[in-house]
């Protein structure tokens, strides 16, 4: 009985341990440094914030960034395919297959534009857009870009108290 109890301990901690090491290798930041650009804040980008105090960001807080974000689509998709499917109830003979509203972090460029707000939490608005820049103003100014649908999209994240706001998807022209 011993040897059974000691056996199904030691193949528990085994399992463990590998799904320990799974997770770590997902909470690596696996951007490359041409995928991603992190601006210091300029007062005059009020579209952005409109008071903040320009800060930085640290690898750990990127990991907990993406980790953010990948609830943020997760939940975002959900709430659009409920969309989907009343259009489709609704209007048989006009299926679609998509709203065109849905978005994916995969094969995106991203800005990041840290603050510490007023009440000195960190935040950070992220800017993801499909196509690479033909020149390299986006490394140092926020890209923007009129309509191009769910190729373009920002959010603000407040990394202190792990919410966001202001999920914002360009419209199609």
């Amino acid at each position: 009985m011993k040897k059974l109890s000691f056996l199904f301990l030691f193949v528990f901690l085994i399992t463990a341990n590998q799904k320990l090491q799974s997770q770590n290798l997902e909470n690596e930041f696996k951007l490359s440094s041409s995928e991603f650009q992190i601006l210091s804040f300029d007062k005059n980008w009020n579209w952005i914030f409109e008071n903040g105090t320009p800060t930085s960001i640290d690898n750990n807080e990127l990991i907990k960034i993406e980790n953010i974000l990948n609830d943020i689509v997760k939940e975002h998709n959900k709430k659009e395919r409920l969309v989907l499917n009343e259009h489709n109830k609704k209007f048989p003979n006009n299926f679609k297959k998509q709203t065109g509203y849905e978005i994916s972090l995969e094969n995106k460029m991203r800005q990041y534009v840290p603050i510490l707000n007023e009440k000195g939490e960190k935040e950070i608005w992220i800017n993801f857009f499909c196509d690479k820049p033909r020149n390299d103003e986006w490394k140092t100014f926020p890209r923007q870009v009129k309509d191009g649908g769910n190729c373009y999209f920002s959010v603000k994240i407040n990394l202190t108290q792990n919410t966001f706001k202001e999920l914002i998807i360009n419209d199609y022209s």
